[in-house]
């Protein structure tokens, strides 16, 4: 297995333990399972969707927790030009990659010195990323609505 789909895997599983974690947060703040994966699925930027979260759980208005999520986020469109060139297609392949720019798919891409190694490394590990955030955030859930008090943890 070449290394840059090892690393983008091992990459994914570990943030596949911070999903839980924001799986476990968005139950105890409120959120319920519908919520918090239509989040993961749409939003797809860690930091991002733990301040929304923390902003709304809060008592913050939704003004706040929407544009601090924004302003958050924001960074992952600085990375666009890096990545553009080793995109292939129309506009529709585009905007679906476009959902995957963000640190860990551009850190994988860019560390790779051939074009097509790095067009690969950005799919695998966005993919992955994918996959593993998104069944964290719902084991997560799961996992803090059978939970009394997460906070003791």
């Amino acid at each position: 297995m070449p290394p840059h789909r090892r690393d983008g895997f091992l990459l994914a599983a570990a943030c596949f333990l911070i999903g839980i974690t924001f799986g476990v947060f968005a139950d105890s703040s409120g959120l319920g399972l519908g919520q918090a994966s239509v989040l993961s699925v749409f939003t797809f930027t860690g930091a991002s969707q733990f301040a929304l979260v923390s902003v709304a759980a809060g008592g913050g208005t939704s003004v706040a927790a929407v544009g601090g999520a924004l302003l958050i986020g924001a960074r992952n469109a600085l990375y666009g030009p890096s990545i553009a060139p080793l995109l292939r297609g129309g506009r529709v392949p585009r905007a679906v990659a476009a959902h995957f720019v963000i640190d860990e798919t551009t850190a994988m891409a860019t560390a790779q010195d051939d074009p097509d190694q790095a067009r690969e490394a950005f799919w695998v590990t966005g993919l992955w990323l994918f996959v593993f955030w998104n069944v964290g955030t719902i084991l997560g859930l799961v996992a803090g609505s059978a939970m009394d008090d997460p906070g003791v943890l």
